[in-house]
Formats: C-alpha cells, sequence, structure tokens
C-alpha cells in the first residue's frame, strides 16, 4: 500500500532528523566501519537472551526481566571487548608482515 502525501512527508522529516546518526560511523577508520556493517551481533545477543528467558521462565513483573537483560549486557560487552581488542592488535600487526626482512615477514 503506497503511502500518502501526510506519511511521506512525516517519513522525510525522520529521514532528516535521524541522518547523522546514521551516517555517525563513517567518521570511524574502515578497519573499525566492517564491524560495525552487520547486525550479526545483535542478533547474537537477542539470541542469548531469549535463550537466558526461556530457561527463566515466567517473570513477575518487568523489573525482574530488566535486571536479567541487564545481567546480559556487561557479559556481551565484555566478551566484544575482548574480541575487539584481539582484531586491533591483528590489524595492528598485519602492516608489519608486509615489510620484507621484518620477523613477521612471511
Amino acid at each position: 500500500m503506497p503511502l500518502d502525501h501526510h506519511e511521506m512527508m512525516a517519513l522525510r522529516g525522520l529521514m532528516d532528523e535521524t541522518q547523522p546518526d546514521v551516517l555517525a560511523c563513517m567518521g570511524f577508520p574502515a578497519a573499525h566501519r566492517i564491524e560495525l556493517h552487520g547486525t550479526n551481533s545483535l542478533e547474537h545477543l537477542n539470541h542469548e537472551i531469549e535463550r537466558r528467558t526461556e530457561v527463566d521462565g515466567i517473570f513477575p513483573d518487568a523489573a525482574v526481566i530488566t535486571r536479567l537483560v541487564g545481567a546480559i549486557l556487561p557479559e556481551r560487552n565484555d566478551e566484544r571487548a575482548v574480541q575487539r581488542s584481539r582484531s586491533i592488535a591483528l590489524v595492528g600487526i598485519a602492516p608489519s608482515a608486509m615489510i620484507p626482512g621484518s620477523a613477521c615477514a612471511p
């Protein structure tokens, strides 16, 4: 179903308003933007939240769910920080591997 004029104008306003946020990652180095391109990490996080909520079963109120998700997020953040530091270290090592005569050269 096509959008009417009012909906189109609302969408245009939303796009104009969010453009700086959507393009914020373009200020990062190209090697870092590659990591931000996909949604795999978000999908993995959603899967982990779903898995943990299925294990716990019924929740008496929203505060309990908030605490559960609040416990998962720092774990995921720590895991991502370790992965990121490893990948950044490898990116830093890679150029020296291309220098003839260096200890890392193939």
